[in-house]
């Protein structure tokens, strides 16, 4: 959901404000990025759910493969980026 959602909703608010070009995609790109592997080792850090924070790390990582090359072709093909 973070790597669809999230994105698309930041590039909609963009475009209704106006933002076009390489700062869209730059945002999008930002967006859709997959979580972040510190929240790994500060999840064992702090004894919490570390098998969880590697599972997210790669469901995000994986899904953002296709997103984000998707979403970038979608707004090169409307003009947008």
């Amino acid at each position: 959901m973070e790597t669809d959602v999230g994105p698309l909703l930041g590039v909609l608010g963009a475009l209704a404000l106006g933002i076009r070009g390489p700062a869209l995609g730059i945002l999008f790109l930002f967006l859709g990025s997959p979580g972040a592997a510190a929240s790994f080792v500060m999840a064992k850090a702090f004894k919490a759910n570390d098998k969880l924070a590697a599972n997210i790390i790669v469901i995000t990582t994986f899904g953002s493969m296709f997103s984000l090359s998707l979403g970038l072709i979608v707004l090169k093909w409307l003009g947008l980026v």
